[in-house]
């Protein structure tokens, strides 16, 4: 090999080698190369083969640690391979004692050690050997050099360049590991999200199927009790009777509505958002509640409300939610307030009433689907489900002020126009 200058030793330290600076220097672009590996193999087969070029021995090889008391051995640079794929106990020999300690072994004579049974091996395959852990701390696995037929203890110097590349192999092994952990994440994340599509697409026929296969047979219920209430000559009872048919037709036919109207809300991108003045938004929510608040004797009063990038048909049925359940939960008439503040870069609306309020203990949940605090009320349970969807979709969030008694605030946040 070609010898760089020797590079002079710090202070205190033994003057290092033309032979350890060249060997340092190889290691550079092993090292590079070992930052992009992406497998354990990969990584494996760069260190053997360096470590059996560096110590000019006649075979290496790469052990990883195993079900915290196993070794394995991964792969093996030789002309005659001998140990690739072999598993042994740990406490078995001199590469497991070396994992389990953190400190090099330098055999030279593997047949007469002490730590070693006379004829073990066959000298023609391994005659002496050196081992590096990879890790000092908490090793998990161990770089091994070795040389057949023939005596060699590796320089001190050549330790030093080993025990350095099991140093960055740890390096590399943990980006391996990390990058496994990160793709298995990966995978497990496009199959859930393979799964929530096909559920979605099952959703969607479904509501199709609510929007227009069960909305005709409650059109058709409400139509033929119509007619046969009208045709006269029923009984007072019957005549009752079939006012219940007909409410519960319509009160069906408004769960079909709200639940398909529920269901629209699951995906952002299908939501177009222009300039939207919410005076606008609010008069329309007003308009289809007019006879609500003329029956009720409600009074809605409002301030100024500013423009917002959303979509206007979202923000009128966020204000006629809100507002028709002011109007509803309440036994008198009602005062609704609506007004909305600049704050911290965003528009906080407030609609207030001054009706029962609601407890402390049920403000948790009425934001839930299907919850209603009074199950003899009318409506869904869907309606704050559905203003929390919107307020989401647009960037925004919503909650409720409220103390039993005194009324009930729910206020909204939404980013300023742009």
């Amino acid at each position: 090999m070609s010898v760089p200058p020797s590079t002079s030793p710090a202070e205190g330290e033994a003057p290092r080698s033309a032979w350890y600076a060249a060997a340092m220097e190889q290691l550079v672009p092993v090292v590079e190369v070992l930052s992009h590996a992406r497998t354990i193999d990969a990584v494996a087969g760069v260190v053997t083969d360096f470590a059996r070029r560096i110590a000019e021995s006649d075979g290496a090889t790469f052990i990883l640690r195993e079900d915290g008391d196993m070794g394995h051995c991964v792969a093996e640079s030789a002309e005659t391979p001998q140990f690739t794929g072999r598993r042994f106990p740990l406490e078995s020999g001199m590469t497991g004692r070396v994992i389990l300690s953190g400190e090099p072994v330098i055999i030279g004579d593997i047949n007469n050690h002490p730590w070693v049974k006379p004829g073990t091996y066959d000298p023609e395959v391994l005659t002496s050997l050196a081992i590096v852990p990879i890790r000092r701390t908490a090793p998990i696995g161990a770089v091994c050099i070795y040389w057949r037929g023939r005596s060699h203890v590796p320089t001190t110097e050549a330790l030093g360049v080993l025990q350095a590349l099991a140093d960055v192999t740890s390096v590399a092994w943990e980006n391996v590991r990390l990058v496994g952990d990160l793709e298995d994440k990966i995978r497990r994340l496009e199959s859930q999200q393979a799964h929530i599509n096909e559920q979605r697409e099952t959703l969607e026929v479904f509501t199709h199927a609510l929007a227009h296969d069960l909305r005709e047979p409650v059109r058709t219920v409400r139509a033929f009790t119509d007619m046969i209430v009208e045709d006269g000559g029923l009984p007072e009872s019957a005549v009752t009777y079939f006012d219940f048919v007909r409410r519960g037709a319509v009160r069906m036919g408004m769960m079909i509505d709200t639940v398909y109207a529920y269901t629209q809300l699951h995906d952002p991108s299908r939501v177009r958002k222009e300039a939207c003045a919410m005076d606008t938004a609010l008069s329309a929510a007003r308009e289809n509640l007019h006879r609500l608040i003329e029956e009720s004797g409600a009074t809605i009063k409002c301030d100024a409300l500013p423009a917002v990038e959303a979509n206007p048909g979202q923000m009128m049925q966020l204000f006629q939610n809100l507002l028709g359940n002011a109007i509803r939960h309440c036994r008198r008439p009602v005062t609704v307030t609506v007004n909305a503040l600049d704050q911290d870069g965003q528009w906080l609306f407030r609609v207030c009433d001054d009706g029962d309020g609601i407890s402390e203990h049920d403000i948790g949940r009425i934001f839930q689907p299907f919850k209603r605090l009074n199950l003899n009320e009318e409506g869904t349970g869907l309606g704050l489900a559905i203003c929390t969807k919107i307020i989401g979709i647009h960037g925004g969030r919503i909650w409720c002020e409220s103390k039993e008694g005194e009324g009930a605030c729910f206020c909204f946040t939404l980013p300023r126009a742009a």
